[in-house]
């Protein structure tokens, strides 16, 4: 998510010496722009405690700081770095995307509307930045904006595969998974090709409960893309879905322990957590058969929803 300017931005800052405050200094500048967890919130508080930025930069080492407080798990931290950010520079979109990202992990789902509105007005006629929206716009329920916002995208990039993909989804989303599967283009059996391609076919095929296929194509997907943690998150939902549920953890495991960036690999790893949560909370207290309550939980990323243990 990150763009090439927050990775250049503070590394490009002349120093004034080679002294060894200026080498640690030099490394700081490093860590911070990686965004990496609690060792880049050190070094980016360090640079901006320093004293030693122009101005002009101090919205770049809050920007990743937020992204490094979001990756240690302190989303309050995280949004308001990217809060001091916007106060040092309100134009620069990017953060208004990561904030609206964050609010949506807090269950702010209006903030994120609202961030992702200045994020569009700042990127206006921007293909990507349309299709990113329509991303978030998905995990938020709006549809029909989402479906807008790629009709957009497409006007100005067309034949682009991921618009594709997603607007697939977005028709499934709307119960039109005969013409979903149709615009991908491939049937169920067949080779689906790139992994996004996969993923989206595979949401399809679950909401059909056709799992083995689903889990077919999420094989398919995480073989050729190891790091995808929206596709390991989904294939535990199939795996779930068909009773098996040690696998199903692992495969919630291991979108979790994936480094990801995007927005939808973000919120993916969300709802893996979630999940997880929920399913190791259900082990710990064992319902009897006789006793157990019949509750429903709703699933963004597939529109469905599952069973689940009440809370009692």
């Amino acid at each position: 998510m990150r763009t090439a300017i927050l990775a250049a931005g503070l590394a490009m800052i002349q120093l004034a010496d080679a002294s060894p405050s200026s080498a640690g200094m030099t490394q700081d500048l490093a860590t911070c722009a990686n965004a990496g967890g609690t060792a880049a919130v050190r070094a980016c508080s360090r640079i901006i405690e320093s004293g030693r930025l122009r101005s002009s930069h101090y919205y770049i080492a809050y920007y990743n700081r937020g992204w490094a407080n979001r990756n240690s798990g302190n989303l309050d931290a995280a949004s308001n770095d990217f809060s001091k950010s916007l106060q040092r520079n309100s134009k620069f979109a990017d953060t208004y995307y990561s904030r609206a990202v964050v609010r949506f992990e807090k269950s702010d789902p209006d903030g994120a509307r609202h961030d992702l509105a200045s994020y569009i007005k700042l990127k206006d006629g921007d293909a990507t930045a349309s299709y990113k929206r329509a991303l978030m716009l998905r995990w938020l329920g709006d549809i029909d904006e989402a479906i807008a916002d790629l009709e957009r995208a497409e006007k100005i990039k067309p034949s682009t595969p991921a618009f594709r993909y997603l607007k697939a989804l977005l028709l499934s989303d709307k119960g039109e998974n005969d013409a979903a599967l149709e615009l991908i283009g491939r049937k169920a059996g067949e080779d689906c090709g790139k992994p996004q391609e996969c993923y989206a076919r595979s949401i399809i095929l679950y909401r059909t409960d056709l799992l083995d296929e689903a889990l077919a194509d999420l094989d398919r997907a995480v073989e050729k893309q190891e790091v995808f943690a929206a596709a390991h998150d989904m294939r535990a939902r199939v795996l779930e879905k068909m009773g098996r549920r040690s696998e199903a953890v692992k495969s919630y495991e291991k979108a979790l322990s994936l480094t990801v960036k995007s927005a939808e690999e973000l919120l993916a790893q969300k709802d893996a957590r979630e999940r997880l949560a929920e399913l190791k909370a259900n082990e710990r207290i064992p319902v009897a058969e006789s006793e157990a309550l019949t509750c429903r939980r709703f699933i963004p990323v597939s529109n469905s929803t599952i069973s689940v243990a009440c809370d009692r």
